[in-house]
């Protein structure tokens, strides 16, 4: 059994055989050779001043030995949900430094090598020090920075430690979520090291990827989000991953029963859900397949109640201090502690003159037979109004089949007037198939918007997220609107997007990412599954490489179209 080694002392512990391992798909790098890459982060920032530095890196093992070579220096690493010009553009205001992160403004480290230089002496932390700064993820509004302690991170992680103190220390962590944001961080990567358990180099993006991963474990648990679990295939032959995953943990968003059924029944072990935020940390845990509620059990040492209609304070080891934390939360209490989640009270707008509470359309949206799932978010045009992005259940999508959007659209209106007036009901829609999310599985406010942002006709489908893989894959997601010019007359009766507008997309994207030269000479190896409907949410995988783009269009659905284009090359 492997000892748990409180973060503070991480790099002053016992070196020995218990020390966790670095898994690459196989490889294993030993806790002597990531020292080694701790050792060398360390002497490269040494040469630089400043306190705050910006930390952005996909590769697990980099982010991790680069994290504890600023806690080391005594520093504090600040770490962006995303690369985006935007995002930079706010760190070069907060940092004085970045890794990973394309500043002009900021001293820049991509990558450090080995170095003959003698190890550091490492030090224990000061468990009060400031070591993170993170950005919440701006599902109820606009993004904010949120500072943390050491003492914060370590509370945290010994909580984990000893809920699940079952798991086997030779577990392999998986993940389908970023380290940028807390959950990942404290599941993928903090976790992991105090309790000596690998922890793997990359993230896992999709179902493919579970899967082959944990077939190449001997034993693994994996850290999840219900937008993953829930795009699950069932075209994969799961039954050898049930032998192998010992825990799947979910966070980020509640998980639909249902979800947590079907990932439960394809992946083996009761889904554990976890309730938190940025700000508070861990809070509260439930497992929904072995019970009959969805009621929340509450980590040890951590007190809520409701003190008013609006508020819930709340007490926990994981908060800055010893003072409560109030939140816009209502919940129901139970005699046992447990508590069920009735909603957000916070998330009230005022349109023309009246207060409306968001949350509450959105439930009672949600009561309409034909929705699976709805959100309201307000827009700020030339009046402010809200919108609905709804989710059809399969009635309800047999219904759009067979009816005009129109009337479909005017049904939820009257359906929501019987407890709200005209004038603060939706004044658009979008009716999707999934939402869009971005990496931690967050439906923001920014990405509902974006899906009004959208002209009468377009050519492009709109860009909900985008990043770079380490093998130089691009992934972006796309939502297909049904506004896309593509969609007029294919087919009148039930639309569907033309392959000559996915590979127009596909060799564009490419050729906006990456420096594609040659003429171009044919397609070859096209494929077309499974048709792009509208209002899809697609995942669209490009690389380049050998004078040839590679190109995946796939979803929940399964993989809809693939191929490569070829080039001819230059000659000078």
């Amino acid at each position: 059994m492997k000892a748990f080694i409180p973060l503070n002392k991480l790099m002053i512990a016992e070196k020995s055989a218990s020390r966790p391992d670095i898994w690459d798909g196989g490889e294993i790098i030993s806790w002597i050779n990531f020292e080694q890459r701790v050792s060398a982060w360390y002497h490269a920032l040494s040469q630089y001043e400043g306190k705050y530095w910006a930390l952005y890196l996909e590769d697990s093992l980099e982010f991790s030995a680069a994290l504890l070579a600023i806690w080391q220096l005594e520093r504090c690493a600040v770490l962006p949900g995303d690369p985006q010009k935007n995002t930079v553009a706010v760190l070069d205001n907060l940092c004085d430094g970045a890794i990973g992160i394309p500043s002009s403004k900021l001293p820049t480290l991509t990558q450090v090598f080995d170095t003959e230089k003698k190890t550091p002496q490492w030090q224990s932390l000061d468990l009060n020090a400031e070591v993170i700064k993170l950005f919440t993820s701006g599902s109820s509004g606009e993004p904010q920075l949120i500072g943390k302690a050491l003492h914060q991170l370590s509370a945290e992680v010994t909580t984990l430690d000893t809920t699940w103190p079952h798991l086997d220390a030779a577990s392999v962590t998986l993940s389908t979520v970023s380290h940028q944001h807390i959950y990942g961080l404290l599941f993928s990567i903090l976790w992991p090291l105090s309790a000596s358990r690998p922890i793997s180099r990359k993230i896992c993006l999709y179902s493919e990827d579970i899967h082959r991963c944990v077939l190449q474990c001997s034993s693994a648990l994996l850290v999840s989000s219900p937008a993953h679990l829930s795009r699950l295939s069932d075209q994969l032959n799961w039954q050898p991953v049930k032998a192998k995953l010992q825990t799947v943990f979910s966070s980020t968003g509640p998980l639909n029963k249902s979800i947590s059924k079907q990932a439960s029944h394809l992946l083996g072990p009761a889904i554990q859900e976890i309730y938190g935020s940025t700000e508070t940390g861990g809070i509260a845990t439930r497992s929904q397949t072995r019970q009959t509620t969805a009621s929340w059990q509450p980590f040890n040492g951590i007190h809520i109640r409701q003190v008013n209609e609006h508020t819930l304070e709340l007490q926990s080891p994981h908060l800055p201090s010893n003072q409560p934390f109030y939140l816009p939360e209502k919940i129901k209490q139970h005699s046992n502690e447990r508590f069920e989640l009735m909603g957000r009270t916070d998330r009230i707008a005022k349109i023309e003159g009246k207060r409306v509470s968001l949350s509450g359309m959105e439930k009672k949206l949600v009561g309409h037979p034909w929705v699976e799932d709805a959100k309201i978010t307000v827009l700020d045009g030339k009046r402010i109004s809200t919108a609905a992005v709804v989710k059809l259940n399969s009635s309800g999508n047999e219904q759009l089949l067979k009816q005009t959007k129109k009337n479909i659209t005017r049904m939820l209106k009257e359906h929501l007037r019987e407890q709200y007036e005209p004038v603060v009901t939706p004044k658009k829609w979008r009716f999707l198939f999934e939402f869009p999310q971005d990496t931690q599985g967050k439906v923001t406010q920014h990405l509902l918007q974006q899906l009004f942002e959208i002209n009468i006709k377009q050519k492009w489908p709109t860009v909900a997220y985008q990043t770079y893989r380490s093998s130089g894959e691009l992934c972006m997601t796309l939502i297909i609107s049904d506004k896309i010019a593509y969609f007029d007359g294919h087919f009148p009766v039930a639309k569907i997007l033309p392959g000559i507008a996915q590979t127009h997309w596909a060799q564009h994207y490419a050729r906006q990412h990456f420096s594609v030269k040659g003429r171009f000479t044919g397609l070859e190896a096209i494929k077309f599954s499974t048709i792009i409907k509208p209002n899809s949410v697609i995942e669209l995988k490009v690389s380049y490489k050998n004078n040839k783009i590679y190109f995946t269009y796939q979803s929940k659905a399964g993989k809809h179209t693939s191929g490569r284009f070829l080039f001819e090359a230059d000659h000078d």
